[in-house]
């Protein structure tokens, strides 16, 4: 679990793909427009990107093959920002 919850972060760094037990990752009210790619090699079950910049969720969430939670509530997405491939 890694919580980088108000954190006034504006991008991810690289170093977190190091971390191949991380299941959960909050990442709500920060400053981030952007998920880096290197974000969805991770065993993420749950992803929480709430009140961020954000304008869209990439394509390669869909590598997320474990997740089974995306939170993105109160983003800069126009219409449907949620990924509809999460897994159920």
């Amino acid at each position: 679990m890694l919580n980088l919850y108000h954190n006034c972060i504006k991008s991810i760094p690289e170093a977190i793909k190091n971390l191949q037990m991380l299941t959960y990752l909050n990442i709500s009210r920060n400053l981030l427009s952007t998920l880096p790619k290197y974000l969805f090699d991770l065993p993420l079950k749950v992803l929480v990107v709430s009140n961020n910049k954000l304008v869209s969720i990439p394509e390669e969430i869909g590598k997320l093959r474990d997740l089974m939670e995306l939170v993105s509530r109160s983003t800069h997405c126009s219409g449907s920002c949620i990924y509809r491939g999460v897994n159920k």
